[in-house]
């Protein structure tokens, strides 16, 4: 198993398969895990449910969408907040939505960034692959 891991919290399929093609080409190998819902992201990070028997470490980035089914993004990071255990992971909101509004509740939720997703494939591609590499080398795994 690779050393690092990259959480994606995303429920749409098009958005999903897009981010697994940036992350693909990290200069860094990553393990990416998919949750597809706030639900399922705490399971994974809580080691519960499904995931009870997980023995990876931790991701070292969780990159997640603001509009989630159940949980929203900004209540997923303040779960996540919650725990002791998981403060010094990089939590990046990539969404679709430019409302300042929701970007501030997510930071304030303690979001370590917030990134509207392009519209442009390539740009987004782009984007989510420098996003990914800022976090990585900012908690000094690469």
């Amino acid at each position: 198993m690779n050393p690092h891991t990259i959480l994606v919290v995303e429920d749409d399929p098009n958005d999903e398969n897009l981010t697994l093609r940036a992350l693909r080409g990290l200069s860094v190998a990553c393990s990416v895990v998919v949750a597809r819902s706030g639900h399922e992201a705490l399971d994974f990070l809580l080691r519960r449910g499904l995931f009870a028997e997980r023995t990876s470490a931790d991701p070292d980035i969780v990159f997640l969408d603001n509009t989630l089914p159940g949980i929203g993004g900004n209540e997923l990071v303040t779960k996540i907040r919650e725990q002791e255990s998981l403060n010094n992971v990089p939590l990046v909101v990539f969404s679709g939505t430019s409302d300042q509004v929701q970007i501030k509740r997510c930071l304030a939720a303690g979001a370590s960034g917030f990134v509207e997703k392009p519209l442009e494939l390539s740009e987004y591609i782009s984007t989510l692959r420098k996003t990914a590499e800022h976090w990585l080398v900012a908690a000094k795994m690469i």
